[in-house]
């Protein structure tokens, strides 16, 4: 069995990659990267860490690679070939990728090959009706009959994968827990085997929002707090436990909505909300708050890890003030290595805060505006006042008293 999988980042090589070479698949990864490309191309092979209690390596088999520029080529003949095609590539790049996958397509099914489902594993809500909306777009009217022959396949993914060095080599280290979720009412027949330890839903929704609205929610205030608090990876913010607290009531608030929509047990969202927490507490993972704060305007859209939470939140008269607090601070992130952090800040400066609000987050409600602008505000005072011993008392007042 062939899978071409798009993006040998760390969720590539640490979750997907490995998952489907343990269920016998050979994988061909397709990147840009030419230093990935010349590692994994070497041996054909690549190791990467687990980070139990006591960590470990797993090797990873049966793997090769292409160059996704210069060897496109070879990429159509690998989606000819392939009983699958998955993707890691980050949600924003999938509309680049799909003028390469629409070739592989035509050609596919101009040899009159099976039909195929393409699985986009990407931190964001139906992250492969984005890459089918693209396709879709691009594809030539002549060809939309190949549509037919394709499923296009959405999943909830969660790993925690990090980039670390062993031997003077960049490889990836990966927790212990992970969780695949497909949709299964949305794929195509072709005989494949369903993948071992994956879970198959008819509906991926309430998986979807609840990875989202609690895992990626927790991470996301985690991360902003820190960048608030001046702490440098997730770690530091979790071992004080006044934001632990928080960023637990955070995501005990989001879990109130998931309860009313979905009917989940109570109890069973606050075990999933603890063990969220231990696996970010993992003493071998040093994740860096910038990098977890990373691309603060997608984090901040409409139906995204923030704003989706709060909206609902709010729509059915439920605490909102915890989460706004947070969606304060996503306002606050500031890194000139962040693009979109950059824009970010430009916008506030010349429209201020109220119109970011409105633009980025697409809040129509002024009350909740003013709500957001003024835990901003103070926030601000803080952080433009930071010098001096009770720093972080005002914080955790800013927390629990505002």
């Amino acid at each position: 069995m062939n899978v071409i999988h798009f993006g040998a980042g760390n969720i590539g090589k640490g979750f997907i990659a490995n998952v489907l070479s343990h269920n016998g698949f050979h994988i061909c990864f397709v990147d840009v990267d030419q230093t990935n490309i010349a590692t994994i191309r070497k041996e054909n092979k690549y190791l990467i860490e687990v980070l139990d209690t006591k960590p470990y390596f797993v090797e990873v088999n049966n793997v090769s690679i292409l160059d996704s520029i210069h060897e496109q080529t070879q990429i159509v003949e690998q989606i000819c070939q392939a009983d699958l095609i998955t993707t890691s590539v980050g949600v924003n790049n999938l509309p680049r990728i799909a003028p390469l996958i629409i070739q592989g397509l035509i050609e596919r099914f101009k040899r009159h090959r099976t039909p195929v489902n393409i699985i986009a594993n990407e931190n964001a809500i139906n992250a492969t009706n984005i890459l089918k909306q693209a396709i879709t777009q691009q594809l030539p009217t002549s060809e939309q009959q190949i549509l037919t022959q394709v499923g296009f396949v959405n999943s909830a993914i969660d790993r925690q994968a990090i980039s670390t060095t062993y031997n003077g080599t960049t490889i990836t280290a990966v927790e212990p827990f992970w969780e695949w979720v497909i949709n299964q009412k949305e794929m195509v027949e072709n005989n494949l085997p369903k993948i071992q330890g994956v879970t198959y839903v008819d509906d991926l929704q309430p998986y979807i929002e609840k990875k989202l609205y609690i895992v990626n929610l927790g991470h996301a205030s985690l991360a902003y707090l820190g960048f608030i608090a001046n702490k440098t990876t997730i770690l530091d913010v979790l071992s004080i436990p006044v934001f632990r607290q928080f960023v637990k009531n955070v995501m005990s608030d989001s879990a109130r909505y998931l309860i009313a929509e979905y009917q989940f047990a109570e109890q069973t969202l606050a075990d999933y909300i603890e063990d969220t927490l231990s696996r970010f507490a993992n003493p071998h993972i040093k994740d860096s708050v910038l990098r977890v704060a990373k691309s603060p305007i997608r984090k901040l859209g409409v139906n995204e890890r923030l704003i989706g939470p709060l909206s609902q939140l709010q729509s059915r008269k439920l605490p909102t003030h915890n989460l706004s607090k947070v969606v304060a601070m996503a306002l606050l992130f500031s890194d000139q290595q962040d693009s979109e952090a950059i824009t970010l800040q430009d916008f506030i400066q010349q429209h201020g805060i109220e119109a970011a609000i409105k633009h980025y987050c697409q809040i129509t409600d002024q009350a909740l505006i003013q709500v957001i602008a003024d835990y901003y505000t103070t926030l601000n005072a803080i952080i433009q006042n930071d010098s001096g011993t009770h720093f972080l008392t005002r914080i955790e007042h800013f927390l629990f008293n505002q």
